[in-house]
């Protein structure tokens, strides 16, 4: 599990958002949110008629007044864990979401 910076969290805010965008899933617990992204395929991606494995990431979060704090993300094809996102993968995507 990657350490808890600052950086790792997002506002509910910006969950309201993602909720309306086509390639995210939100789902919801008691204590706990958990985001998926649908990755296009690489035909999709590339316009043309390829087929390639889809692959998802599952970014799960811990909730709290202040906001989602992040607790893990990994990369997955189907039900298969491909790998843990790396600390500057999740850097990026954080300051990609929070900042639209």
């Amino acid at each position: 599990m990657l350490r808890k910076n600052r950086w790792m969290r997002i506002s509910y805010s910006t969950l309201d958002k993602l909720r309306g965008m086509p390639n995210y899933s939100i789902h919801e617990s008691k204590d706990l949110i958990t985001i998926f992204y649908f990755a296009p395929s690489i035909g999709e991606a590339s316009g043309t008629t390829e087929e390639g494995g889809n692959r998802s990431i599952e970014i799960i979060l811990g909730k709290d007044n202040n906001g989602l704090t992040f607790i893990e993300a990994k990369v997955l094809e189907g039900d298969r864990v491909i790998r843990k996102m790396s600390e500057e993968e999740l850097d990026l995507w954080f300051q990609f979401i929070e900042g639209e």
